[in-house]
C-alpha cells in the first residue's frame, strides 16, 4: 500500500499529546445514566473513576481519592464525616437547585458545583481546578508515540476520519474525530454512547476499536482501518466499469454482515444506520460493519423510538412512525433488532442491482416534505425485487430471495 505523501497533523493534535488529568475521582450519585457517562468522560481524560450510591457506601470502601463528584442531596454526610480520607468535594446539582442547601454544603467544606446536565468542559474544568493531586498534567499513556496523517477517508456532520499511520511501526490506522466542545449536553452524550458501545465490541465481522482519548474539545476513536473504503465505493466502481458484483460475492458479504448483526443484537445493540456506506470493505473478501454514532443498546424487552438515521434504509415500521408524527400522533412507533435485517435487504438490492430500491423524486417542483412523504409511501408499500439491468448476466435465485426475505415486513 502505498502511504507516500503523509504531512504531520497540525500542532493542535499533531502528536495527539492531549493534556492527560491523572486523577483518582469518586462519583455519587443515584443516577446510573449520568455516573455511566460521566465515568466514561473521566477515563477519556486520563483519569479513574469509581460510582457509589451514597456516601455512605464511599466512606465504607476507604479507599483514597483526589475528587468526589457528589449529587447536592447526597452530599451532607460526606461533608459531615470526620475523616481525613474525605476527598475534595464538588456538588453535583440540578437546573432547580436548593440555593439554601449549596450554601449549607459550602460552608461544610465543599469546594464548589456544577449544573447538571454535566458536559465535557465543565468535567475538565473541575478536575484543573478542584483535584487535589500532585500529579501533574501529562501525556497520555500509549500515545505520546507520534502518528502522522496520510490522507482524509471522509467526513460528514459527525465528525471526520483519516488514515494516520504510527510512527514507530508503520502501522495505519483510522482516526475518527468529533468535535464536541459547541455541541449541547444531549449530543455529546450520543457521542460517548458511540464510545462506550464500540469499546465493548469484539468481532471480526465489526470495525476493531483500539482506543480513545480527548484532545482539547474533540473525542478522538482509534480504529481499525479497512482498505477499499466501503462497499458504496464498490458500487461506484462498478458502475463506472460497467461491471456486476458476482453473486459469489455478494453471498459471501451478505455472511459477513449477518455475523456482525448477530452479534450486535446478542450484544442488546441496534445500529440504527445500516448502508453501504457504513459497511467497510471488501479487504481481502472481509466486509465490516462501522460507525456507530447513532446506535443504540436497548435493555431487555425495550424497543426503540427515537426516528435517527436514513430515510432511504429504514424499515417500514420506523418510517411509518415518521407519517403518524406528521399526523400529530404524540408516541412514535417502537421498533427493534429486525429493523437492522431490513435495512441490510436494501443493502443486498444495491449490490446486486447498482442502485437503491427506494429513492425519493428529485423533480425541482417538489418541496422537501412532499419528497419525503412519497419515498415513505413508496418503501411501505412497494415491494422491489431485484431486477438484473438489460444487457447483464441474470442474478442467481439466491442472491433474489435473501434480499426478498430481509425486506419482508415484519
Amino acid at each position: 500500500m502505498e502511504l507516500g505523501g503523509s504531512t504531520r497533523f497540525s500542532a493542535s493534535f499533531a502528536s495527539f499529546r492531549g493534556q492527560r488529568l491523572e486523577r483518582r475521582v469518586a462519583l455519587v450519585s443515584t443516577e446510573q445514566e449520568l455516573s455511566s457517562a460521566t465515568c466514561w468522560v473521566l477515563e477519556l481524560l486520563g483519569s479513574s473513576a469509581r460510582s457509589f450510591s451514597s456516601a455512605e457506601e464511599l466512606l465504607a470502601s476507604k479507599e483514597a481519592f483526589d475528587l468526589a463528584l457528589c449529587d447536592l442531596d447526597l452530599a451532607p454526610p460526606l461533608l459531615e464525616a470526620a475523616s481525613d480520607a474525605v476527598p475534595s468535594v464538588v456538588l453535583m446539582c440540578p437546573k432547580r437547585m436548593d440555593k439554601r442547601l449549596v450554601s449549607a454544603c459550602i460552608e461544610k467544606g465543599a469546594k464548589g458545583y456544577v449544573s447538571k446536565p454535566l458536559r465535557v468542559q465543565a468535567i475538565r474544568g473541575v478536575l484543573l481546578r478542584y483535584a487535589d493531586s500532585e500529579a501533574s498534567p501529562s501525556s497520555p499513556s500509549g500515545k505520546s508515540a507520534s502518528y502522522e496523517r496520510v490522507r482524509s477517508l471522509g467526513s460528514g456532520s459527525c465528525g471526520e476520519v483519516s488514515l494516520v499511520r504510527r510512527a514507530k511501526d508503520g502501522r495505519c490506522f483510522a482516526l475518527k474525530e468529533v468535535p464536541i466542545g459547541f455541541l449541547g449536553a444531549a449530543e455529546q452524550r450520543r457521542v460517548l454512547e458511540e464510545l462506550r458501545l464500540h469499546k465493548a465490541f469484539d468481532c471480526p465481522c465489526v470495525v476493531r476499536y483500539f482506543t480513545s482519548w480527548m484532545q482539547d474539545d474533540t473525542a478522538c476513536l482509534l480504529l481499525e482501518y479497512v482498505e477499499n473504503g466501503s462497499l458504496a465505493a464498490e458500487v461506484q466502481r462498478c458502475r463506472a466499469e460497467e461491471r456486476q458484483i458476482p453473486d459469489t460475492s455478494i453471498i459471501d458479504w451478505a455472511s459477513q454482515i449477518l455475523l456482525g448483526l448477530l452479534y450486535l443484537h446478542r450484544k442488546e445493540v441496534v445500529h440504527r444506520d445500516l448502508k453501504t456506506e457504513n459497511l467497510l470493505g471488501p479487504s481481502e473478501g472481509r466486509v465490516k460493519i462501522a460507525d456507530f454514532g447513532i446506535s443504540k443498546r436497548l435493555s431487555g424487552a425495550t424497543l426503540a423510538r427515537s426516528l435517527v438515521g436514513t430515510l432511504e434504509v429504514m424499515a417500514p415500521e420506523r418510517v411509518k412512525a415518521l407519517k403518524g408524527l406528521a399526523a400529530g400522533e404524540e408516541s412514535p412507533s417502537e421498533y427493534g433488532p429486525e429493523s437492522d435485517l431490513w435495512s441490510l435487504g436494501v443493502v443486498l438490492y444495491e449490490l446486486a442491482t447498482l442502485r437503491a430500491p427506494f429513492e425519493g423524486d428529485a423533480g425541482a417542483d417538489l418541496g422537501a416534505q412532499e419528497r419525503q412523504r412519497r419515498l415513505i409511501d413508496r418503501i411501505c408499500h412497494e415491494k422491489p425485487t431485484p431486477k438484473t439491468p438489460s444487457g447483464r448476466q441474470q442474478r442467481s435465485g439466491h442472491v433474489e430471495n435473501l434480499t426478498i426475505q430481509c425486506t419482508r415486513e415484519l
